[in-house]
C-alpha cells in the first residue's frame, strides 16, 4: 500500500511538471513539489515528517489515524484531516507555544499519502 502511495505522488508531480517540455517554461521541480504539498489536504493513512527545531524527541514520522489525528508528544492528539501541511505547522506550533516551548519552529512534510489525487484542492 505504501508503494502505491509513492507511485501516486510521483504521478501527481509528473502531471504538474508536464508543462516543462516548453523551452519558455520555468521548470523547477522543487517549486512544483512545494506547490503539490501546499495544495494537498491530509487524510487518514497519510504519513508526516514533523520537525521541531532543537527538539529531537518531537522530530519524527507520524501517521494520521482513522480519526484524522496524529498523536503528538506533550500536546496529545492533533486533528490534521482536511488541513494542509502548512496549517498543521501552525496548529502544532501554537499548541507547543501554549506552555511547552517558547518559540517553536515547526516544519511538516508529507512523507506518504493514502490518496493524493482525491485530496488536492482545486
Amino acid at each position: 500500500m505504501v508503494r502505491w502511495r509513492i507511485v501516486a505522488i510521483d504521478a501527481l508531480i509528473s502531471a504538474l511538471l508536464s508543462g516543462c517540455a516548453s523551452p519558455t517554461t520555468d521548470c523547477r521541480p522543487e517549486i512544483e513539489l512545494e506547490t503539490a504539498q501546499r495544495l494537498y489536504t491530509l487524510a487518514a493513512g497519510d504519513r508526516l515528517r514533523v520537525t521541531v527545531l532543537g527538539q529531537r524527541e518531537l522530530s519524527k514520522n507520524y501517521f494520521v489515524d482513522r480519526a484524522g489525528r496524529i498523536a503528538f508528544p506533550l500536546i496529545g492528539f492533533v486533528k490534521v484531516q482536511g488541513l494542509s501541511a502548512a496549517a498543521v505547522e501552525r496548529v502544532i506550533a501554537a499548541r507547543l507555544r501554549d506552555g511547552y516551548i517558547r518559540n517553536p519552529k515547526v516544519t511538516v512534510q508529507i512523507e506518504g499519502s493514502q490518496s493524493p489525487f482525491e485530496n488536492v484542492v482545486q
